[in-house]
């Protein structure tokens, strides 16, 4: 925040750029790590796009009125305990807001919000997922790190094609189907509590379009023995093309592996017999898709890393919002 005028207006703080300062960069501002209790009032900013208060200390956001154009806002690693004062920027498409202290979303919260595209909640307090119903037009939900244990309530969330909810306390999976989220392509389960795969059966469809492409699973009580969990889901789900961040040919490879050491040793000898056969994979026919090509490889439509929008989302560059494209973690 080099160069930005600051004085005091009662108890608040009042930023007011020069005419200069502004006409150098006058569609972003940078708050972070001012030590900031609260939100100072913005003069003058009206052409604002990007405004981030990162690592600071601000526990309520406040004092957006005027910010008319503002489309990305980011409060990563502040004392939130949560969200309101959002009514005056309508106009928002990335709201940041990990790594917070948010216990809960309250209703009417996010309902000024209609053209959100990214919701980043990782690393907060919320127990369960409620009042997002109002954000038709969200495409990416980062819910990893918190303490959910039932993903439920996520009718309204049509356009959603991602949801991250990492390291959480799961152990039912309600919401997670075709006609509550018709454009679901990533699904990050990781690190939960789930017992069995109940609660994927309406993801397994074929014919669904656009397909589910990438999913991760590891770390749930079920997955313990990868091997068996693995072929059973890809079989399911032929449309995957990563799972647990591994690619459908190289986990093929090793479940095959698996089961001609298993052959071995069954036999009496210890050694496999000229000519005997292997228990075909319960994935061969996908493999079989993969090696002739009929099943190609999918390209991701948001521009992140093969895990997804990964719990740093905050490092987003933003430069595709100021270009308009608007399209999620980078634009695409």
């Amino acid at each position: 925040a080099g160069g930005v005028g600051q004085q005091a207006k009662g108890n608040l703080m009042v930023v007011r750029r020069t005419a200069s300062e502004i006409d150098l960069n006058p569609e972003r501002l940078n708050m972070d790590s001012c030590k900031l209790g609260r939100c100072p009032v913005l003069e003058g900013e009206q052409r604002l796009r990007l405004l981030t208060y990162q690592n600071n200390s601000v526990r309520r956001i406040e004092n957006l009125h005027g910010l008319h154009n503002l489309i990305f806002l980011d409060f990563y690693n502040n004392q939130l305990t949560h969200i309101d004062g959002l009514e005056h920027v309508p106009s928002l498409r990335v709201l940041m807001v990990g790594k917070n202290r948010i216990t809960s979303i309250s209703p009417g919260a996010l309902s000024h919000l209609s053209r959100l595209d990214v919701l980043d909640l990782h690393s907060n307090c919320l127990t369960e997922v409620a009042h997002l119903d109002t954000l038709s037009e969200l495409r990416v939900l980062n819910l990893a790190g918190n303490a959910i244990s039932k993903l439920d309530s996520l009718k309204g969330l049509t356009s959603l094609t991602e949801i991250n909810v990492r390291r959480n306390q799961i152990t039912q999976l309600c919401s997670l189907d075709r006609d509550t989220l018709p454009h679901l392509q990533r699904v990050f389960l990781s690190n939960n509590l789930l017992p069995s795969l109940a609660g994927l059966g309406s993801l397994t469809g074929v014919d669904t379009h656009p397909p589910l492409t990438e999913m991760t699973l590891h770390g749930n009580p079920f997955a313990a023995v990868k091997e068996l969990y693995r072929p059973q889901l890809f079989t399911a789900i032929s449309t995957l093309k990563l799972l647990d961040g591994k690619a459908l040919h190289s986990l093929l490879q090793g479940a095959l592996h698996t089961q001609q050491q298993q052959a071995a040793q069954l036999n009496t000898n210890g050694v496999p017999a000229t000519g005997s056969s292997v228990p075909a994979s319960p994935a061969a026919g996908v493999s079989a898709q993969w090696e002739a090509g009929t099943v190609s490889p999918g390209s991701l439509l948001l521009s992140t890393s093969s895990n997804g929008m990964a719990d740093g989302l905050h490092k987003m560059s933003s430069s595709s919002y100021i270009a308009g494209a608007g399209a999620g973690a980078g634009g695409g």
